[in-house]
């Protein structure tokens, strides 16, 4: 502990007059007061800050107060039958708390010792707590040590408080009648200085704990919501999976009934009636096949191959272009194939696969220039289809593409639910393979890329599949 003994009657005169030595402790921390704000004798002293201002300070120092009120209890009423003032200040001096200030025997020393003065070194000069602040120690001012003459009958054990962070708090400060100076009072404030910090550590590890319990409350809240949400999801998915079957018989008795129409019809108005009918049944039909499609692929992780055998991707796609040139008449379709495009794949879901990619590049691409598809079979390993068109797709848009149901709500198309891509997207992912979009320079590319093998089959046979 710093100790500022009593000076005697002439230090302060010297010093007044500018004579006194430089290296003594006590003029030095006088010197640094006068120098702070010019600080005189005559000068004022005692300011205080607005009660409001007071309350706000102990509001954010609710903690400390709580842990001083709780370890100062039975302290406090000891040191005070013994004639002595205990206080409590903030980092900036201002006092927060006070026992027993009304027993001081020093009486004009009271009025400076209530809440909301300030002891900051800046305002009162060399003291207990002010100095304690300014030099982070525990210090000891006696009698004439200190700068105020108001306070030169005391005796101050300060002693400053650390928050858990090593940042200086607070000061808790235990004044008496210099004639009563003990040593011990210094023993006894810092003691009780560490007990109070103590329960600063303590106060911010349940603080932590509570906040610790809370994120622990919150997120097995998040849990149950995010198993009630899957719950619900299953649900509606699995309800859309039953409703997709269910509705395969009835449209499979409209398409029969309208080849039967068709068969039979005897002038132009029943063939025409009779072809909408079988057009809007196969329309309905490839729809219910996309939903069932989607339920399948949420609710089994993915759209299962039906049968993954050799055959030849180029004659696949050479039979889906054929297909969707003569739905389309007014479309050009060019198809180029080169190198080996054998491998092992599911033929069913690799038709599937391209004609999703065509259509999408006949309702959604330019009219002036034809829609370009490529089959590379260049690589020993692997097979790359492109599907080329006119027109750009914005940037924002093509994360999103492969999103079930939204190219649909981005396009506000009627022509289809927008599972297309994302069905192309499964069935590139079921092979292993992967699908990706560049839109630049006026044309869209889609690009899929699938292995020739499975990685647990590596025979396969070349097994031709007809056209038409």
């Amino acid at each position: 502990m710093l100790t500022l003994g009593d000076p005697g009657p002439d230090l302060w005169s010297r010093f007044e007059e500018g004579s006194a030595p430089d290296d003594d402790p006590v003029v030095t921390r006088w010197t640094r007061s006068a120098r702070a704000k010019h600080l005189v004798s005559s000068k004022p002293i005692g300011l205080c800050v607005a009660a409001s201002a007071v309350a706000e300070r102990q509001a954010r120092s609710a903690a400390l107060l709580a842990a001083a009120d709780r370890l100062l209890a039975s302290a406090a009423e000891e040191l005070v039958s013994r004639g002595c003032a205990v206080v409590v200040t903030d980092a900036e001096g201002v006092i927060l708390r006070t026992y027993g200030v009304d027993g001081l025997e020093d009486r004009a020393a009271r009025p400076g010792l209530v809440e909301g003065t300030r002891w900051c070194e800046a305002m009162r000069g060399t003291n207990g707590m002010g100095t304690a602040l300014e030099e982070g120690t525990a210090v000891a001012v006696i009698g004439r040590a200190h700068f105020d003459p108001a306070a030169r009958n005391l005796v101050c054990y300060s002693v400053p408080i650390r928050g858990v962070n090593g940042v200086i708090v607070a000061a808790l400060d235990i004044s008496a009648l210099a004639a009563t100076a003990d040593p011990l009072l210094g023993v006894v404030v810092q003691s009780l200085g560490a007990a109070i910090e103590g329960a600063l550590r303590v106060h911010a590890v349940e603080q932590v704990a509570s906040q610790m319990d809370a994120l622990r409350s919150e997120e097995a809240e998040a849990r149950k919501l995010r198993d009630e949400l899957a719950s619900t999801l299953k649900l509606n998915e699995t309800f859309l999976a039953v409703v997709a079957h269910e509705l395969r018989g009835p449209l499979a008795t409209v398409s029969m009934g309208a080849d039967l129409l068709l068969a039979r019809a005897h002038d132009a108005k029943q063939r025409r009636v009779a072809s909408l009918v079988r057009s809007s049944g196969q329309r309905m039909s490839r729809m219910v096949e996309e939903l069932f499609d989607l339920a399948r692929a949420r609710l089994g992780g993915g759209i299962p191959l039906l049968q993954r055998v050799g055959m030849d991707f180029g004659a696949v796609a050479e039979r889906v272009v054929g297909e969707l040139a003569l739905a389309h008449p007014t479309r050009a379709l060019d198809l180029t194939k080169k190198g080996d495009t054998f491998g092992d794949w599911d033929e069913v879901r690799i038709g599937q696969l391209v004609s999703n990619l065509i259509t999408n590049a006949i309702r959604h691409g330019g009219n002036d220039s034809p829609i370009r598809v490529e089959i590379d079979g260049s690589s020993a390993s692997s097979v790359v289809v492109t599907v080329t068109n006119e027109g750009e797709i914005p940037s924002d848009v093509r994360s999103r593409l492969f999103d079930p149901f939204e190219v649909s709500r981005l396009t506000r198309s009627r022509e289809g639910l927008g599972l297309g891509l994302f069905i192309a997207s499964r069935v590139a992912e079921a092979h292993r393979g992967t699908i990706s979009v560049a839109s630049r320079a006026g044309e869209t590319v889609f690009r899929v890329m699938l292995p020739r093998h499975d990685g647990a089959a590596n025979s396969w046979s070349k097994v031709p599949v007809s056209v038409g």
